[in-house]
C-alpha cells in the first residue's frame, strides 16, 4: 500500500510540475499521460496507445500546414474496451478558441467515419470520443456554446487545473496519508 501510495502521489506531482513550468506537448505530457492514463479519467488504469490512428491523424492533418505557433499537435488515441478515445494535447498555459474546438471535432469526426467505413473488424469500434486538453478557454460566447454543441457529441474540454483537481479528488485518502506520514516522520527524527 505503501508503495502505491508513493507512487499515486509522486504522479500527483509530477502532473502539478508538468502544468507549473507549462510543459510541451512533445514529449513530456504526451508521455507522461500515455503511462498515466488515469489522471485524464479514473477509470482507465490500463489502456491501449492506438499508434495506428494516432498516425492516420498525423497523416491526414499534418502539422506543417498550421501556423508557426500552433505546429506542436501532438494526439494520443486510446482504446477502452469497444471505445476509441481521441486526445489532443495542448500546453498548459494554452487558451482554447473555436479553433482549436473545430480542430478537435474534426479529428473526432474523421476517426469516426474512418472506423465507419472499415471492413476490417480488428480496427472497429462502436464509439469515438474526444478530449481538448488545455489551459483554459478564450471566454466569449462563441467559444461557449462552441464547448457546449461538442459535449452534446461526446468532445470534451478538460482543463489541466480540473485533472489536478479530480486527481487530488480521487485520490485524498492516499494523500492524507502520505502527508501524515511525513509529518510523523519528522517527528522522529
Amino acid at each position: 500500500m505503501a508503495k502505491v501510495s508513493n507512487g499515486r502521489v509522486g504522479t500527483i506531482q509530477k502532473l502539478q510540475d508538468l502544468i507549473d513550468k507549462n510543459a510541451l506537448e512533445v514529449p513530456e505530457l504526451h508521455n507522461f499521460l500515455k503511462e498515466f492514463p488515469w489522471t485524464i479519467d479514473p477509470r482507465w488504469t490500463l489502456i491501449d496507445d492506438e499508434v495506428t490512428y494516432s498516425q492516420l491523424l498525423r497523416e491526414r492533418f499534418p502539422d506543417d500546414s498550421l501556423e508557426a505557433d500552433d505546429r506542436r499537435i501532438d494526439f494520443l488515441c486510446v482504446g477502452e474496451a469497444e471505445h476509441l478515445v481521441v486526445v489532443e494535447i495542448k500546453r498548459p498555459q494554452s487558451k482554447a478558441s473555436t479553433k482549436q474546438l473545430e480542430q478537435i471535432e474534426e479529428y473526432v469526426n474523421f476517426m469516426r467515419d474512418y472506423i465507419k467505413k472499415s471492413t476490417d473488424p480488428s480496427l472497429r469500434y462502436k464509439n469515438v470520443t474526444g478530449y481538448l486538453l488545455c489551459g483554459d478557454m478564450v471566454d466569449t460566447y462563441q467559444v461557449r456554446g462552441k464547448r457546449d454543441n461538442l459535449e452534446n457529441a461526446s468532445i470534451y474540454v478538460k482543463l489541466y487545473k480540473d485533472l489536478l483537481r479530480m486527481v487530488k479528488s480521487t485520490h485524498k485518502q492516499f494523500l492524507e496519508r502520505y502527508d501524515a506520514l511525513q509529518e510523523a516522520k519528522k517527528h522522529l527524527v
